[in-house]
């Protein structure tokens, strides 16, 4: 996303104008600096891909303290759009029994490492009992984590999971 600026003389002139004359215009202004574009803010978590398909990292790039949700979002691409997976991945970095709390606060600068995600849709990072325990690839993947109040979205690169591997 981008702001723009004008200032109101220079939208006036804009309405008041013909349409050579408002090109013109915006031109001047552009040329002046009175335009400034660039991103409405910088992100506040980035998650990292590490070295193999479903491993990231989370972490706090922000001044301040963030609070995110435990449970992440795994979105699978589908026909060009993003699609909500019923993948179970949390902020969880090891397989102790214990599920991520509601929410997980990190410092700036801090950083979670979760288990990585093999591709499953229950038992994807830890063993775990569940109904119906299927593989989602091979597709193009994403994560998506989410703050605790569910206002902002910080999304991964997407990725790519390959074929189901063989089990020995």
């Amino acid at each position: 996303m981008f702001r723009t600026t004008i200032s109101s003389r220079a939208c006036e002139a804009l309405f008041v104008s013909g349409r050579r004359t408002a090109l013109f215009a915006l031109l001047l202004i552009a040329l002046n600096g009175s335009i400034s574009t660039g991103q409405t803010s910088a992100p506040e978590v980035i998650i990292r891909s590490l070295n193999k398909p479903g491993a990231i990292d989370i972490v706090n790039v922000s001044a301040s303290t963030m609070s995110l949700r435990g449970r992440l979002i795994v979105e699978r691409k589908r026909d060009g759009s993003w699609i909500e997976t019923p993948v179970v991945f949390q902020a969880i970095e090891s397989c102790d029994g214990n599920d991520a709390p509601e929410c997980v606060t990190l410092a700036p600068g801090a950083r979670i490492r979760p288990v990585a995600w093999s591709g499953y849709t229950c038992s994807g990072q830890c063993t775990r009992p569940c109904r119906s325990n299927h593989y989602n690839g091979p597709g193009e993947f994403r994560f998506v984590v989410q703050s605790c109040d569910r206002t902002r979205r910080y999304t991964s690169q997407p990725f790519h999971l390959g074929p189901e591997p063989a089990t020995p």
